[in-house]
């Protein structure tokens, strides 16, 4: 076959086609639970992409661990960001500290902390919204959802290309099951916490992605830049 050739999609491929417009992350927590079925189906479909995708539905130990690790790797970048806005020994973009703030003084946490929504799933049935305000009718308990870890064998480009796939696959197949995911890719930006992953958490298998899974009533679409902003 040659680039000029097309080729009928089959039916799976339509179906996750359709629902490119229709998947949404989710940032806040999750009316539990999945189906047990689809909890079973999501690491075929990242298998047929040459990748892992663990599920941590028993495991309350590492999927504890997982949520400290995220939250490390969140508070790393932040304060990552805001050194290189102020001048301190990461970024040295400027030698003075933002306005009211001494370089020493911790960066201030914005959004509900994401250790307490990953570890809600492995320690307790609530989790933190996010910042989302629920419907006035809706009177649902939150729960962190399910965290899974995506993990490839090898670490070359290519592999890279398989987690592209097998996440969006994932993630497809998870919105034709009307579940949404948040991604959280904190620890792996770290060199160190993403070997600790590596080490510790994955099985030696190389991380490529820390995901919650789970049901969501949200209706809210976010608000998108035009294309022509982003791409020239």
């Amino acid at each position: 076959m040659t680039w000029d050739q097309q080729v009928p999609p089959l039916d799976y491929e339509k179906e996750l086609f359709d629902q490119i417009a229709k998947r949404r992350t989710h940032r806040g927590g999750f009316a539990p639970p999945l189906p047990d079925q689809l909890l079973a189906t999501l690491p075929e479909q990242a298998t047929k992409e040459n990748a892992t995708l663990s599920l941590l539905t028993q495991d309350r130990q590492r999927a504890g661990t997982l949520a400290a690790v995220v939250e490390a790797g969140d508070y790393a970048l932040r304060l990552n960001s805001e050194r290189g806005q102020g001048g301190g020994p990461v970024g040295a973009r400027s030698q003075q500290s933002p306005p009211g703030r001494s370089p020493a003084d911790p960066p201030t946490r914005r959004t509900p902390s994401t250790s307490s929504r990953i570890s809600a799933a492995a320690t307790s049935p609530m989790a933190m919204d996010g910042g989302q305000p629920p419907d006035a009718e809706e009177q649902v308990v939150r729960s962190a959802g399910v965290v899974g870890l995506l993990t490839t064998s090898v670490d070359q480009p290519s592999d890279w290309i398989h987690a592209g796939q097998a996440l969006q696959r994932v993630l497809l197949v998870a919105s034709s099951h009307h579940a949404a995911a948040a991604l959280h890719s904190q620890p792996l930006e770290i060199p160190l916490l993403r070997d600790f992953t590596f080490i510790h958490l994955s099985g030696r298998a190389y991380p490529q992605m820390v995901l919650r899974l789970g049901a969501t009533s949200e209706k809210a679409v976010s608000v998108q830049r035009p294309v022509n902003e982003v791409l020239f």
